[in-house]
């Protein structure tokens, strides 16, 4: 019995949704070769199938896994500056937060112009997480980055002013 074209997409639909689950599994977990075997294969690097919202680099960055960081940036897909559903913050505010210096080298390494973008309604770059999480070596590698040190965020502050303010 012939597919109409209807099922045939909805297969594909299906089948892309159960590869981004594998990418989102791998790319949480470390697994960077399977992560890059994936996209070799077609996998969508931007696929939000997590339930909070998240991509597989947005995870790459969150956990620390700068191979997996590098297998996704590798890929010309991926959008190195979409941002998280849930407080809009971009994989490298993610890896600024979570101290990941080596994630933020990779990520400012293949797309420069993030480096100072402010993520959601407070206005804060990746150097103000860093510096409201006491990050250091998040600090360390945005600043030998080029990050201004002088960005204001939405309530006029600087990063260092930030970093005098108890961690929200």
């Amino acid at each position: 019995m012939a597919k109409d074209g209807n099922s045939r997409d909805n297969e594909e639909v299906a089948a892309q949704v159960d590869v981004g689950t594998y990418l989102h599994r791998t790319s949480r977990l470390g697994h960077d070769l399977i992560v890059s075997l994936l996209l070799k294969h077609g996998a969508d690097p931007n696929i939000v199938t997590d339930f909070d919202g998240m991509t597989p680099l947005l995870l790459a960055a969150k956990e620390g896994h700068v191979r997996v960081a590098v297998a996704l940036l590798s890929d010309a897909r991926v959008d190195v500056g979409q941002r998280h559903d849930a407080g809009g913050r971009s994989a490298l505010d993610l890896a600024a937060i979570g101290g990941h210096a080596d994630v933020i080298s990779a990520i400012v390494e293949r797309q420069s112009d993030v480096l100072d973008s402010a993520s959601d309604e407070t206005g804060f770059s990746a150097l103000h997480h860093a510096a409201n999480h006491n990050a250091v070596d998040s600090i360390d590698a945005l600043v030998n980055a080029g990050a201004n040190l002088e960005k204001r965020d939405a309530e006029g502050c600087t990063p260092l002013v930030v970093r005098r303010r108890p961690p929200c």
